[in-house]
């Protein structure tokens, strides 16, 4: 695993390498990633390893801060766009991530009903035809869940 690998010849300490297998592998299980050999589980595990560098210790902090780094990288929608499967890209500004999602070829499929709203989604499939969201606000585990089941659901 990506993860392993990165960690193996490093310097952290036995509490390091448990909070970063534990944020990797959450982070696989939210974003449905089951093939460990995925490019994306590489950028995930590095930026696991950078947000973990900088002393953070909690393993969601530490995923979440790792994820959101990723999102706020230059090239976020080619990030997004490796997935095949479904991901919510949480930013906050986005407007932005709409624009930028666009420009690089995506496809707008179901549009917010309000874009206004504290927190919400657009669906949007890239070039090559995988669907993935951009999402403001913070649901919660068991709203994110419930949304991908349905979608799951309904590629079936």
């Amino acid at each position: 695993m990506a993860i392993y690998r990165l960690i193996a010849s490093g310097t952290f300490g036995p509490d390091e390498i448990k909070a970063m297998a534990a944020a990797y592998e959450a982070a696989l299980i939210d974003l449905q990633l089951s093939d460990r050999n995925d490019p994306l589980t590489e950028l995930i595990a590095k930026a696991i390893v950078t947000v973990t560098a900088t002393g953070e210790r909690d393993p969601e902090n530490i995923q979440e801060r790792a994820l959101n780094a990723l999102l706020q990288a230059d090239d976020a929608v080619t990030c997004i766009a490796l997935l095949s499967a479904h991901f919510t890209a949480v930013r906050e500004e986005h407007r932005n991530a709409h624009d930028e999602a666009m420009a690089l070829g995506a496809t707008l499929l179901q549009p917010a009903p309000d874009l206004h709203s504290d927190e919400g989604h657009q669906v949007y499939a890239d070039p090559a035809g995988h669907p993935f969201c951009i999402g403001w606000g913070q649901p919660s585990p068991e709203a994110l869940a419930a949304f991908l089941a349905e979608h799951a659901a309904t590629e079936q």
